[in-house]
């Protein structure tokens, strides 16, 4: 039987003479005995599939070899900083940044992870001092205040486990009658993806800052009227 169309899967029939190697092929492969023609053209388009699997692979090989190339040369070195002026004396916002327990009150991130658990260790403020926190949604880490020069400087370890270990900075310059304030962050990124990511660190985490150092203002300056 022969059934319209040109190629063989729409025509099937009983194999000849001329397709007796069409026998071999798998099951699902029907051909018609239309001459020796017709079998090369099934051959033909057969292999020519074959061949174009093969060429997509090796594509897509090359592809992610380029890409792991290229991210191995970029440089996996990161920082992140944001600024801000706060109405506010150097010393008051020093004092403010210093305690980490009084972080819950401008936290960006406990402001969008209210899931967030913390746990306090060492003295209230300044060096030693350290916070733990845990949370399905925004994971674990921790971080503990190694430097604390009043009022200009205070530096910070994170640790993220996995994730690295960062290194966060605070620097509060007299600016007018307020001081301008800078959050910063620095570390290394590991990986074969590691120069990618530290290239995306600042999106990452430069919104977060932002917010952050939004929310300090707006507490800072609200207690300097009250006052």
């Amino acid at each position: 039987m022969y059934r319209g169309g040109r190629f063989g899967l729409e025509n099937w029939g009983r194999v000849g003479p001329n397709c007796e190697h069409a026998r071999r092929e798998p099951s699902s492969v029907r051909t018609v005995d239309l001459g020796r023609h017709w079998c090369s053209v099934v051959d033909l388009g057969y292999g020519s599939g074959m061949r174009v699997l093969k060429m997509s692979g090796l594509v897509l090989l090359a592809l992610v070899l380029v890409v792991l190339g290229v991210g191995a040369m970029l440089p996996k070195d990161f920082r992140v900083e944001r600024s801000i002026e706060i109405d506010a004396p150097p010393e008051m916002v020093f004092d403010r940044v210093s305690s980490l327990r009084a972080w819950d009150a401008w936290s960006p991130w406990l402001a969008r992870d209210p899931s967030i658990r913390s746990t306090y260790a060492g003295p209230e403020t300044g060096v030693g001092a350290s916070v733990t926190w845990t949370s399905e949604k925004s994971g674990d880490g921790k971080q503990t205040i190694t430097l604390a020069e009043r009022p200009t400087r205070i530096e910070m370890a994170l640790d993220f486990g996995d994730m690295g270990q960062p290194t966060a900075d605070w620097t509060f310059e007299p600016s007018g009658d307020g001081t301008l304030v800078t959050w910063g962050l620095s570390g290394t990124t590991s990986g074969p993806f590691g120069g990618y990511l530290a290239k995306m660190m600042d999106g990452w985490v430069g919104a977060d800052y932002e917010d952050g150092l939004a929310r300090l203002k707006q507490l800072l300056e609200s207690s300097s009227q009250v006052e």
